[in-house]
C-alpha cells in the first residue's frame, strides 16, 4: 500500500508548485516559503486506505501563502493522475492558519485520498 506522505512529498518535489520544497517537518533553518505534509487520520484497511492529510503551505505573507496553497490545491488533481495507487482526491478545507510560535504566514489544506 502507498505511503501517502512520502508519495506526496516526492511528487511535489519533482513537480515544484510555486518553487516550494515539500518536507515532513519544519526545517531547522526555516526558509521563508515551503510545504509540510502530514497524515492526520483517515480509515485504513487491508486493500483500501482513505488517508486524511494536512498540507501546510508556508509563505512570506498571507497573500503569498494563500496563492501558493491554491496552486497546490490545483496540482493535486495531477498528482492523482500521475500516481496509479491514488483513486481519488478531495480537498476538505483550505484555511488561513498562521504559525502560533513564529507568526509566519501559513495556509492549510485538509485533503482526503482514496488509495490502494
Amino acid at each position: 500500500m502507498i505511503n501517502i506522505e512520502r508519495a506526496l512529498i516526492e511528487w511535489l518535489n519533482g513537480h515544484p508548485v510555486d518553487g516550494l520544497k515539500a518536507t515532513l517537518d519544519v526545517p531547522k533553518d526555516r526558509p521563508q516559503r515551503f510545504i509540510t505534509v502530514e497524515r492526520v487520520g483517515g480509515p485504513t484497511g487491508t486493500y483500501v486506505d482513505r488517508p486524511l492529510v494536512s498540507i501546510q503551505v508556508w509563505g512570506k505573507t498571507r497573500a503569498d501563502a494563500s496563492g501558493a496553497a491554491i496552486a497546490v490545491r490545483d496540482a493535486l488533481v495531477q498528482f492523482a493522475v500521475d500516481t496509479p495507487s491514488v483513486g481519488g482526491v478531495s480537498v476538505q478545507s483550505l484555511i488561513n492558519n498562521p504559525d502560533p510560535d513564529s507568526g509566519q504566514a501559513r495556509y492549510q489544506l485538509t485533503v482526503s485520498f482514496v488509495t490502494v
